[in-house]
């Protein structure tokens, strides 16, 4: 009588060597990738927060109650006098000068923990409309350097990385 040899299962050595290293090149190229959308999504949040003070700039547009040179752009560029100061943990602030809003992030939004990031909507008046562009990176500097220039606090201006999308 003969016997069959006994087959055995399971994975080889190099089979299990193979597999964690395809996991750690996964792991490697999508941990990044990750960082930058969780930053994305943390800037977001500043956007929506900053909606009540956008409304505000458009029904004084609308209304015909904005002028670059009355009392409004006189109240608009002292720092805090329309701002919506703290708001979360991640969005310190939303201050508004002239047709510049500057959102501020607070260091928690920094992954080393060390930088306040800033991003502007910035307006433009075309027919007693006002229409919005966000800016970040490079794009944000001059506009972000002509809001401190009006006393208003700013940070660096956010990497077009972690911006979101639109900026």
């Amino acid at each position: 009588m003969q016997t069959e040899p006994k087959t055995q299962s399971g994975f080889t050595l190099l089979e299990i060597i193979i597999a964690v290293a395809v996991v750690g090149v996964l792991a490697a190229v999508a941990l990044p990738s990750y960082g930058n959308y969780t930053r994305r999504a943390m800037a977001s949040e500043g956007l929506s927060l900053a909606q009540p003070v956008l409304i505000k700039v458009r029904e004084e547009v609308s209304y015909g109650e904005y002028t670059p040179s009355g009392p409004n752009f006189d109240r608009a560029a002292k720092p805090g006098s329309v701002a919506l100061p703290h708001l979360s943990a991640m969005v310190k602030s939303v201050v508004r000068h002239d047709l510049k809003v500057v959102i501020n992030y607070t260091v928690a939004f920094d992954p080393e923990g060390t930088t306040e990031y800033s991003l502007v909507m910035s307006g433009t008046l075309a027919n007693d409309s006002v229409t919005w562009q966000c800016k970040s990176g490079p794009a944000a500097a001059g506009d972000l350097a002509a809001a401190a220039a009006g006393g208003v606090r700013v940070g660096v201006p956010m990497p077009t990385k972690w911006a979101p999308s639109g900026c």
